[in-house]
């Protein structure tokens, strides 16, 4: 049975939706496309009954698209058959599944949202696509959501496929199959399964330019890819910070390259260092694949790696430039490293977070512009546990509270950060005992 499996002249790609959305839904023994105001097919026959159909049910769809359209329908409905071979793309995990068709066309709206024309399906196999050779990768990048596979290329996917385990759990049944959005995994813990399982090398969280980034990946060539995990919403606004802080990473540890990762991301920002978790090892490939060998030397990578300084400062992406130019300057001259704590991204109790960093800091950096109420009871936590203090603010410093005008703070402007590098590195060395 395997042999016969194995060599399938009738094998058919169906894709989950776009990005791979209905997965989840895929994987418990189906396949389905989606045209929901067709309605039932089952009396459709053939290509011209499909066509008259998709013509009263989408009017305003002509062309290459109608064409398109109604080949998808008819195969589906009409071409595959039960017994045939069948796979799909689960885009999180990088691998493909692999089972054959159990029933003839069926309408059921509902198995799967807005997708009602269903194929139940016998899922056996998972193929990793990065055990794929390039060839037959290549071949199973098209975009259409219906689509023969050949023969050699199945062959070459069940060849190095493993037993499929079904409702979410691995093979050994110990732990819980990865997915993407899944509240029981760390974005940080994915990518780097997929960074592993796909053999590049790359160290956590290394300390490095006054800064630890989620990742540094080292390509054949010594080139160097920062790698920073983020589960912002990926609207315009974050997509845009996001690409901001990939220069900034970029500029501050000297490395090739650096990408953002956003969970969720719908279009390709790969080219403004931005791309979602399913793209992730094709752009390090790519990136890898174009550059030889290494532009400029990887700023130092500090051994020094619990000696750490903690910024308590707004939220707003406008401050991005005072952490990045001003504060992780400041922390790598005393072979520290900056960190905050983003209420956008970490998931926890923030405030026990934060008592946490200042705890463990060697000092902390308060921006007290806007005086925000969270910086300020932050800056308060911090002078009780007697931590040296370094106060720079970049709004008039005369509209304080009157109990922390009297400090001794550094002004600054918002835009003109590379002013505020020296004087508050220097600031902070003389805090220190």
């Amino acid at each position: 049975m395997f042999e016969e499996e194995r060599v399938s002249t009738n094998a058919w790609m169906v894709r989950a939706g776009e990005g791979g959305h209905h997965i989840d839904d895929f994987a418990k023994g189906y396949v389905a496309i989606g045209w929901s105001e067709m309605g039932d097919l089952d009396a459709l026959t053939t290509l011209s009954d499909v066509k008259q159909r998709l013509r009263e049910a989408y009017k305003d769809r002509r062309g290459g698209s109608f064409a398109a359209a109604a080949a998808v329908l008819h195969k589906f409905r009409s071409i595959v058959a039960r017994g045939d071979s069948v796979a799909t793309y689960d885009p999180p995990n990088r691998e493909y599944l692999l089972g054959s068709i159990t029933s003839d066309y069926r309408f059921e709206p509902g198995l799967v949202a807005g997708y009602p024309h269903i194929r139940h399906v016998r899922w056996k196999k998972r193929a990793r696509r990065d055990h794929l050779p390039s060839k037959e990768r290549s071949s199973l990048g098209s975009a259409y959501t219906l689509f023969r596979i050949p023969a050699a290329v199945w062959a070459a996917m069940y060849e190095q496929s493993s037993d499929y385990e079904p409702a979410g759990r691995s093979i050994d049944g110990d732990e819980p199959t990865m997915t993407i959005g899944d509240r029981g995994w760390r974005l940080e813990d994915q990518l780097a399964r997929l960074l592993e399982e796909s053999g590049f090398s790359y160290r956590r969280q290394p300390a490095i330019g006054g800064l630890r980034p989620d990742f540094v990946v080292r390509g054949p060539g010594g080139q160097s890819v920062i790698i920073e995990a983020k589960t912002w919403l990926p609207s315009p606004a974050n997509t845009a910070r996001a690409s901001h802080q990939a220069q900034q990473y970029v500029a501050a540890t000297k490395a090739d390259q650096a990408l953002i990762v956003l969970a969720g991301l719908k279009h390709d920002l790969a080219h403004a260092g931005v791309v979602s978790p399913e793209r992730l090892i094709d752009v390090l490939h790519e990136f890898f694949s174009g550059r030889r060998k290494k532009s400029q030397p990887l700023t130092h990578e500090s051994a020094a790696k619990n000696r750490m300084v903690f910024a308590a400062m707004p939220f707003d992406g406008k401050y991005d430039d005072t952490f990045f130019i001003a504060m992780r300057y400041a922390a790598e001259q005393i072979d520290a490293t900056c960190e905050r704590v983003d209420h956008a991204q970490f998931s926890g109790d923030i405030v026990e977070e934060i008592k946490r960093l200042i705890r463990v800091s060697l000092a902390v950096i308060v921006d007290l512009s806007e005086s925000k109420q969270n910086v300020l009871y932050e800056a308060g936590f911090a002078h009780a546990l007697n931590k040296p203090v370094v106060h720079i603010c970049s709004t008039d410093l005369s509209l304080l509270p009157f109990d922390v005008r009297n400090w001794n703070t550094l002004a600054y402007a918002v835009g003109a950060t590379n002013a505020l590098r020296d004087p508050l590195a220097k600031r902070l060395k003389a805090t220190l005992p």
